[in-house]
Order: structure tokens, then sequence, then C-alpha cells
């Protein structure tokens, strides 16, 4: 969930699976979606076997700091866990549930 930015969704390649409280759904190349601040959302590749392909777009603009930190640490060694992740998203006021 982010407090203070819209996350937008466009499938380009391959099935997207975009959960909200409203359920899941399969969004294919070409569909649109829109997850707005303080909606509990999550996204996934539907299939194993076929990447999925999405630009995804955050205004207003910030959220993509959250990005560069994720590649920073990794780039410095660090190993990526679900810790590490929790404490970015605290800097960029998201939380995962």
């Amino acid at each position: 969930m982010h407090g203070s930015h819209d996350e937008h969704f466009h499938v380009l390649a391959g099935t997207l699976t975009l959960a909200t409280a409203d359920g899941e759904t399969a969004l294919t190349a070409g569909d649109l979606a829109a997850a707005p601040r303080g909606s509990v959302h999550g996204y996934r590749n539907a299939s194993p076997d076929t990447p999925a392909v999405a630009l995804c777009l955050c205004t207003p603009p910030g959220y993509e700091q959250y990005s560069r930190d994720v590649h920073a640490a990794a780039a410095a060694g660090a190993e990526v866990t679900p810790e590490l992740l929790a404490e970015l998203r605290s800097r960029h006021d998201t939380e995962s549930r």
C-alpha cells in the first residue's frame, strides 16, 4: 500500500495478475489498471513460462527512488531479503500487508 502516490499499470506483453480488495484481475497486453494511493494491492506474473512485461507509472514523482535504493543495496552486496525490502519501503511511505 502506497500512502503518497498512485500506481498505474500498462501491460505490454504476457499476463499480469493484479490483486486488490475486489479480488484478482488478469491483465493482458494492452490492458490498463490503476491502484490509487491508500489501496491495498499487489501484482504477479500469472505464468511461470511466459514473461509479463508492464510499464508501471507512479504519480506524483518520487517513488522511483525506492527502485534505486533496492538496486544500490544489491550492487553493494546486500542480500535482498523481505526485511530489507520492508525497511526500504518504509522510507517511501509504502507498506506490505
